[in-house]
This record gives structure tokens, C-alpha cells and sequence, in this order.
């Protein structure tokens, strides 16, 4: 007898879509190509999404008489707004690269022989940041949608203690003193 449909989300999808949110460093999607069903919901999991100019973006699950998964109607909802997205995923409309782009599903959308280069770019660029920083940044927008106003201050006034404890944080004063480019570690 197969396994359900909601066994193997929760066996495959599922681990996957919480190990991306739980990961403390930005989660970067390149998509170069079609990204459709859970492969759209799993790109929109991430905190950046690349695409390549060759890029198409489709829900496909209405186009099969299923709803959205893997997380699709949280992730998508969010970028997009409830309205948007609704109509979106029940429409099953297919998004060139410059749509999502103007649509904010996309941070930017590069020429398809540019994405890898670009895609690893930008990493390096956020692993020479505070990544300690980052990693609590995340935190907060993750809690932030679902937070009370009091709530996300308290939890920005933990974090920020914990922030100004770390060695990235001195740094990056001294760096600020002494007008000078801050060199992050990490720590």
C-alpha cells in the first residue's frame, strides 16, 4: 500500500523546509529554469531568491487539482501578501524572471550565465558580515509576523544584548570610530 501524500510531505518536505528556517546563515536560491510546485515553495523558503533571466515561476498545484505545499502557503503569502499570492496560486499564472522581479518574489534576476557567479557573490558578501548579526536578524523576521508589538521589542532588546556582546560588535564600532572599513570574524 503507498504512502499518503501527507506522510511523505511530512517525511521529505517538511524536515527540509524547517532546516532552511532553522539554518542561522541567509539560505541563497538560484534558480535558473522553471521552479514550479514544491520546487517554487522550497525557493521561497529561503531568505534570498536569484533568479537567472531564464527563469519561469508557476505554482502548478491548481493546474493539478492540489494546493499549495512544502510550506507555499506561508512562504508565498508572506512575500507576496494574501491577495497576491491567493490569486496567484489559484490561477496557476506562469512568471517570466522580470515579473517575479517587479512582483518582489525575486531579490534581482541576472543573464543565466551570470547566476553562479552571482549566487556565490552574494554569499560572500554576507559571510563577511556579522553573521552573528545575520543569524539574529533572521530570527526576528521569522517571529515578527506573528509577534504582538511588545513581544518583537522584547525580543529585539534580547537580541541586541546578545549582539553587542560579541566581537563583531567591537569591531564594528572601532571600525566606525576610526572611519575605517569593518573587518567581521564571525565571533
Amino acid at each position: 500500500m503507498p504512502e499518503s501524500i501527507q506522510e511523505r510531505l511530512e517525511q521529505t518536505y517538511h524536515p527540509n523546509v524547517r532546516a532552511i528556517r532553522g539554518l542561522e546563515k541567509p539560505v541563497i536560491a538560484a534558480v535558473n529554469g522553471a521552479a514550479a510546485g514544491a520546487g517554487l515553495s522550497l525557493a521561497c523558503t529561503c531568505d534570498l531568491r536569484i533568479a537567472s533571466d531564464a527563469a519561469t515561476f508557476v505554482p502548478g498545484f491548481i493546474g493539478i487539482g492540489l494546493i499549495p505545499d512544502a510550506g507555499g502557503s506561508y512562504f508565498v503569502r508572506r512575500l507576496l501578501g494574501t491577495a497576491r499570492a491567493f490569486e496567484w496560486m489559484t490561477t496557476n499564472r506562469r512568471l517570466t524572471a522580470a515579473e517575479a522581479h517587479a512582483w518582489g518574489l525575486v531579490n534581482e534576476v541576472v543573464e543565466a550565465d551570470d547566476l553562479a557567479a552571482r549566487a556565490a557573490e552574494v554569499a560572500g558578501t554576507y559571510a563577511a558580515l556579522p553573521t552573528r548579526g545575520i543569524a539574529l536578524t533572521k530570527r526576528l523576521f521569522d517571529h515578527g509576523d506573528t509577534a504582538t508589538l511588545e513581544e518583537q521589542l522584547t525580543m529585539e532588546a534580547q537580541f541586541q544584548q546578545e549582539a553587542t556582546g560579541t566581537v563583531d560588535f567591537a569591531e564594528g564600532v572601532a571600525a566606525f570610530v576610526e572611519t575605517r572599513s569593518a573587518k567581521f570574524t564571525g565571533a
